[in-house]
């Protein structure tokens, strides 16, 4: 904490330990390392009851926080909208992100990632089909109104492949360069789970 934050703790009469959930926050200047912010949000705490505040101050670009991210901060109880957040326990953006990618490869490993909707465009059923190894494979209808368990959709996939084809592919090169990957690479897709400022 610097010395505007200690000097903030204080100058308050009933300092607590409480979180600050975010609703809104301005955005940086895209080529700025610390930027000033004005956030919205709803501070709790022990003996304090949600109250909605605004707070102003500043950060470096790598804690920059999103609407629904809960801070860590001492709050004045009897002052709420006088508190100090507390930047230096705040993953960065990069460490959030990644954590929440290991969790998710790790749902979708067990099988427990959330389920995906399959909906066509006149309201009734629609044919679900999954490209396995190149090879277009057709899973039969799904509901459109209800959802689709992905990972059970690539499990039965990939065991109908497996039985149809048990030639070996052909081994990956060590080392791949873009044109590589995309001459003998397999098409796929990534869940984006967020974006963050540049610390640079």
């Amino acid at each position: 904490m610097g010395l505007i934050g200690k000097l903030s703790e204080m100058r308050m009469k009933d300092p607590v330990e409480g979180v600050l959930r975010v609703v809104g926050i301005s955005m940086p200047d895209p080529t700025a390392t610390e930027a000033n912010y004005r956030l919205e949000g709803v501070v709790s705490a022990d003996g304090l009851t949600p109250t909605a505040v605004t707070h102003h101050g500043m950060t470096s670009v790598g804690h920059w926080p999103s609407a629904g991210d809960e801070l860590p901060v001492t709050v004045d109880r009897t002052k709420p909208e006088r508190l100090v957040i507390h930047w230096k326990t705040v993953p960065n953006g990069f460490d959030q992100s990644r954590v929440a990618a290991q969790q998710l490869a790790e749902q979708m490993r067990s099988g427990t990632a959330p389920a995906a909707r399959a909906t066509s465009s006149g309201g009734g059923p629609s044919n679900v089909t999954v490209t396995v190894n190149g090879k277009p494979m057709d899973l039969g209808a799904a509901v459109g109104s209800g959802s689709v368990d992905l990972s059970s959709i690539i499990q039965s996939a990939m065991s109908t492949a497996d039985a149809q084809d048990t030639s070996m592919p052909e081994p990956a090169p060590a080392t791949a360069s873009n044109a590589d990957i995309l001459a003998r690479g397999t098409a796929g897709n990534a869940t984006l789970l967020g974006t963050f400022p540049s610390p640079v």
